[in-house]
């Protein structure tokens, strides 16, 4: 299944999740779980399979696959697969059945990496409010889990370009305007959260401290021309309240503005 396909499924399950698709079951596997099915077979509904702990040899209707620790896979219906698990080892898994309103076709198994852990706990959340019976939570967090699951497939796929490539090049143009994270995320189509951790890995910094640091290079720029007072080169790299820029400046540069602006 190619990038186009993988996007577009993940989009239209959000979507349905959102309209209100119904959670069949949600629940625990371990290594001494009597659920774990070792024979070909096929399902009429959505099944999600998340690994928390131990591994398993997939064998599916279009080949093998390997799925490990922080592995999301995504049976469509009708799709028959079988699951090699060693249960003489430690496994920890969460299982999830879903229906849809509307019907939507899949020919393979999507898999998605969680790196950041986010999905196991969204999964472990879901799960234990499904089970309590919390149907006030179950709904929100499955919102929550598969629009994670969305940001997840999006970003895996776009290689040719990473997040904090098109984030840092709009801060380059827009750092004398008015700038929050969510602005951020919105920007790249993803949750706030994720952009956060997202940009953190592939820059060593965080959006914001990236921002700032960015907006006290041109303040150092900008100091260069002797009648324009504190005040003014703040306003004009986006820092509005003066004292708020005065400690700014300091933090990443070890010196006040003024001092700076006196021995440059």
């Amino acid at each position: 299944m190619n990038n186009i396909d993988q996007n577009k499924i993940c989009s239209t399950l959000l979507n349905e999740v959102k309209a209100g698709s119904e959670i069949l079951h949600c629940f625990h596997l371990d290594q001494s779980s009597p659920d774990w099915r070792n024979t070909q077979h096929a399902h009429d509904y959505w099944e999600l399979l998340y690994f928390i702990k131990g591994s398993a040899h997939i064998e599916g209707d279009y080949g093998l696959s390997d799925i490990a620790a922080n592995d999301l896979i995504i049976y469509p219906p009708e799709y028959c697969h079988r699951e090699f698990v060693d249960l003489k080892k430690h496994q920890e898994a969460i299982c999830l059945g879903l229906t849809l309103n509307n019907e939507l076709s899949s020919s393979d198994a999507l898999t998605i990496p969680d790196p950041d852990h986010l999905l196991e706990w969204l999964f472990i959340q879901l799960s234990l409010r499904f089970k309590q019976k919390h149907s006030d939570m179950v709904h929100p967090l499955k919102e929550l889990l598969f629009s994670y699951i969305n940001d997840c497939l999006r970003i895996k796929s776009d290689v040719q370009q990473p997040m904090s490539n098109k984030i840092i090049n709009y801060m380059e143009h827009h750092y004398s305007e008015k700038i929050y994270q969510k602005d951020l995320a919105e920007l790249v189509n993803v949750s706030s959260t994720y952009m956060y951790k997202v940009f953190k890995e592939q820059t060593g910094q965080i959006p914001m401290d990236y921002l700032n640091r960015l907006r006290v290079q041109k303040a150092r720029d900008l100091s260069s021309h002797k009648e324009m007072t504190l005040e003014e080169i703040g306003s004009r790299v986006g820092c509005y309240d003066p004292k708020y820029f005065s400690k700014l400046f300091k933090k990443y540069t070890g010196k006040s503005f003024q001092l700076w602006k006196k021995e440059n």
